[in-house]
């Protein structure tokens, strides 16, 4: 009889523990999930990854225009824009020798003052002279900057500037091969020449507006005493001259040459004359 008796009390706490884990705290009976065949499994999965399917459009509906802009439609190039008439007679000229070949006119051009000497090395190769439209001093007038493009070259010197005064294209620079100029980041101009071992200058200009010509600034050059022994000096727009050391020198040149700007010049091989 004991025995029935601890049998029926053990029947009972086992089916009060089973009531319990049925429930929640609050009483509320918390049904447990149903079990996902694997089939329906991988069709919830692949649901979620698969990428959606393009709209359907009817083709009588108007076309809603992209709002990403188009990044191939760059800004247009410098050559498609306007260019003065006068800087247009300067620049078909120089294409007819570079894109031409043409030595016999670049002889009749430069012995006329028309053209840089440094064209002469771009004859037959247009892809390695360029020009470019830019204002220089901020009159909001373009100058016509001209310069080699070939390894020797960076892209920061003018071999030859222009400039547009009373409706005429006036040559305000040109340089040779071993005088160039840079356009320094404040608008002014520096030009490094050489005449030789013993002689060197390198010169800063102010290109003001208006003005047919360049004016001059401050100088550093180099030069032969008494003795014959190699100096150096610098003068200012004032006519003052001081003796300096060649350290000095050499580190007046660093910082304008620090502070040039490269130009953007479109090689005349993308030119087409009027």
């Amino acid at each position: 009889m004991k025995r029935i008796i601890v049998f029926i009390a053990i029947m009972l706490s086992l089916s009060l523990t089973l009531a319990s884990c049925g429930r929640q705290d609050d009483g509320t009976v918390q049904s447990a999930p149903r079990p996902q065949s694997s089939s329906a499994a991988d069709a919830s999965q692949s649901a979620q990854a698969a990428p959606a399917e393009p709209v359907q459009t009817n083709p009588a509906d108007p076309v809603q225009a992209d709002p990403t802009p188009d990044q191939s439609a760059e800004q247009e190039p410098e050559q498609t824009q306007e260019i003065p008439a006068a800087y247009r007679e300067i620049l078909d000229l120089n294409a007819a020798i570079v894109k031409n070949g043409d030595a016999a006119l670049l002889d009749e051009a430069y012995g006329e003052d028309r053209v840089s000497i440094v064209i002469r090395y771009s004859v037959g190769r247009p892809e390695s002279w360029g020009y470019c439209l830019m204002d220089v001093d901020g009159d909001g007038e373009q100058e016509l900057l001209l310069a080699a493009l070939d390894d020797d070259h960076i892209g920061t010197e003018i071999c030859q500037m222009f400039r547009i005064v009373d409706g005429q294209a006036v040559e305000i620079l040109t340089g040779m091969e071993r005088n160039w100029y840079q356009l320094r980041e404040d608008g002014m101009i520096y030009s490094e020449g050489s005449g030789g071992a013993a002689y060197h200058n390198a010169t800063v200009y102010a290109l003001e507006p208006g003005c047919a010509e360049l004016a001059f600034a401050e100088e550093v050059y180099s030069d032969l005493d008494d003795d014959n022994n190699q100096i150096w000096l610098h003068a200012d727009a004032s006519g003052n001259k001081t003796l300096i050391s060649e350290e000095e020198a050499f580190d007046w040149m660093a910082s304008q040459s620090a502070s040039v700007c490269a130009m953007e010049y479109i090689p005349f091989s993308e030119y087409q004359a009027s």
